[in-house]
């Protein structure tokens, strides 16, 4: 209708069945809505409109103009908490507590590329080293009950393998999980093939050492049981040393100092977070 016409009743009634085509657009998509929210927030409409929905499915505000990809909810098959490390940790929480070997290995966005399994104290890959630069990789090692009791660090972090390993492959990120913990090694951009060769010698040498004073635990322990002492106090006592000769090894990757000389970074979290 012009500005200024006087409608006719046709063309009233017109606008009015238009209107109320409208309305029952409206509350059918209204209800569409309700069934597809489930407690989410955002979601798309065909003309690429994003509309905030409450907990009923009715619609709260929205945003006109295409979408951007942000803040998609599970109505539409997608999580917007759903990050790269929160699906590197799933997948890990998967082989924390094997009693066996596994590397997984992942893109830069956090999907999963392979998933190797090992053996008790080993996991091969010699059938990836050629396409594992920028990837990140991350790989178990076994649980045993006792770490409960004791603690998780009753293992070397990486070996002076992995290390390399991760060095002349360009790999990100290198991973290490045992229990509820995961240990985290990257090489700074810039670090010399000379400092991982030396920080690889580094961590055998302290790792040999440790490995030497629980070989003199052990007899120590085994002659106090041949006296006749409790077996169970002894080995207590024992693995306690033990934890904590192979803790004072891995304090290698802890230390700034060595971060800085050898040009790596060290960080561990908490599967659990």
């Amino acid at each position: 209708m012009r500005y200024g016409h006087r409608p006719t009743i046709n063309e009233l009634q017109k606008v009015y069945d238009n209107a109320g085509f409208i309305k029952r657009k409206c509350r059918k998509l209204k209800r569409r809505l309700g069934r597809l929210a489930n407690n989410d927030r955002w979601i798309t409409l065909e003309n690429g409109s994003r509309v905030l929905l409450d907990d009923d499915g009715n619609i709260k505000g929205g945003l006109g103009g295409k979408y951007t990809g942000k803040k998609l909810g599970r109505a539409f098959g997608k999580n917007p908490t759903d990050t790269p490390q929160k699906r590197i940790a799933t997948a890990e929480k998967s082989i924390a507590y094997n009693d066996y070997e596994t590397a997984i290995i992942f893109d830069k966005d956090g999907n999963e590329l392979a998933r190797i399994k090992g053996e008790k104290q080993s996991v091969n890959l010699s059938g990836y080293t050629g396409s594992l630069r920028g990837t990140i990789l991350t790989h178990n090692h076994p649980y045993i009950e006792q770490m409960e009791q004791f603690g998780f660090e009753q293992t070397s972090i990486l070996s002076p393998k992995d290390i390399m390993t991760s060095y002349e492959n360009g790999i990100s990120e290198t991973r290490m999980v045992i229990g509820n913990e995961t240990h985290i090694f990257k090489w700074n951009e810039g670090t010399s093939k000379y400092q991982a060769q030396q920080f690889a010698d580094f961590v055998e040498e302290t790792t040999d050492k440790a490995n030497k004073t629980i070989n003199q635990q052990m007899t120590r322990a085994q002659n106090k049981i041949n006296r006749g002492e409790d077996v169970v106090k002894v080995a207590t006592a024992m693995y306690s040393s033990r934890v904590k000769a192979i803790q004072s090894a891995n304090r290698v990757f802890e230390y700034q100092n060595n971060q800085e000389v050898f040009g790596f970074t060290y960080r561990k979290m908490s599967l659990e977070v």
